[in-house]
């Protein structure tokens, strides 16, 4: 799933967390769907920032930049082990990023990433949400770019859609 924030993208649910759950939200495991809406904060690289990049890049951003107001809709593998380790809401490499889970409880889940991206600095992702019952969760992540003075607010939404993931990895 795309989060519009940073030209790779922040897709959900991508790794172990740099820190353990302290207690990991009542949610079942198995195959989730993740909407999310970006409702204010919307970015567009300057120029500058599209003429330093790679051309393939380039493009890819521009193409997404035509979208990014839409509802994005992907799907995640949530283990058991996802569950007990933590969230790590940035599909970055390990150690791209630093990651501070404030709250991991069966209700509520409060997760803090910062990032460094070579085209928009460094990206700082507030991740909360909340749990509504064992298979939806909805929350918000709130994108800040040092480059961008205003941060972006997007809505995300989870439903559990099956208890075995098939083909879709962990």
């Amino acid at each position: 799933m795309n989060l519009r924030a940073v030209a790779v993208a922040l897709p959900l649910i991508a790794g172990a967390s740099a820190e353990p759950a302290a207690q990991p939200p009542a949610i079942d495991p198995g195959l989730w769907q993740w909407t999310t809406t970006v409702i204010s904060g919307a970015r567009s690289p300057s120029p500058d920032q599209l003429a330093q990049m790679p051309p393939s890049v380039r493009a890819a951003i521009e193409a997404h930049m035509r979208t990014a107001l839409l509802p994005r809709t992907s799907q995640g593998c949530l283990t058991e082990q996802k569950l007990h380790d933590g969230f790590n809401l940035t599909h970055r490499a390990p150690g791209e990023c630093d990651t501070h889970v404030n709250t991991s409880s069966a209700t509520a889940f409060d997760e803090l990433n910062t990032c460094h991206s070579p085209y928009f600095g460094d990206i700082l992702s507030h991740i909360v949400f909340s749990v509504v019952d064992r298979e939806t969760l909805q929350g918000t992540i709130e994108v800040h770019s040092i480059r961008k003075p205003a941060p972006e607010i997007i809505k995300l939404a989870g439903k559990r859609v099956g208890a075995a993931c098939g083909a879709v990895l962990p």
